[in-house]
């Protein structure tokens, strides 16, 4: 009872952080843009022409369906794959096609996104690669100390709120 209720408490401290964390834009820790403004910043930032900016706009808005989809079918595979794991007599035979067909859409999801990082590229001169590259690094930075991962300071104190621990 008393593990349940600490529980509990848990969530619903983790629940109320996430829940004063500021929108996008807002307070101190948005990023102090409205939202959909990050290509209006990214234009400004990498110099890019009205081509350009439409073509990355619609690369990122096909990415963003192809996504969804994939994710969609993903979900769907595993739960299937659940269901024929749950059944009261295993198919093997079912259980390896639905395996590879797991595999496969993730496979697919991969190409998906390096196809369109490829694409991405040819759009981009080589100086705004190179500007991309360096914000790429500065967020890989961000993340191995620490400073991204909203409103806990590291992967061990979220990890530590959500088991309702403090230090």
């Amino acid at each position: 009872m008393k593990k349940q209720l600490v529980v509990i408490v848990g969530l619903l401290a983790s629940g109320v952080a996430w829940a004063a964390w500021p929108a996008r834009g807002e307070g101190p820790r948005g990023n102090g843009r409205p939202q959909g403004s990050g290509m209006i910043h990214l234009k400004q930032e990498l110099g890019l022409n009205d081509a350009q900016a439409m073509e990355l706009r619609k690369l990122k808005s096909e990415e963003k369906k192809s996504a969804i989809r994939k994710r969609a079918d993903l979900q769907i595979a595993r739960l299937e794959l659940h269901e024929l794991l749950n059944a009261s007599t295993v198919d093997e035979k079912a259980v390896s096609a639905k395996v590879k067909e797991v595999n496969d859409l993730q496979g697919s999801a991969l190409r998906a996104r390096v196809e369109n990082r490829i694409a991405l590229q040819k759009v981009l001169t080589p100086e705004q690669r190179a500007i991309i590259d360096a914000r790429l690094a500065q967020g890989l930075e961000d993340i191995e100390k620490g400073r991204v991962l909203g409103p806990f300071t590291t992967a061990r104190e979220a990890m530590r709120a959500l088991r309702g621990k403090t230090r």
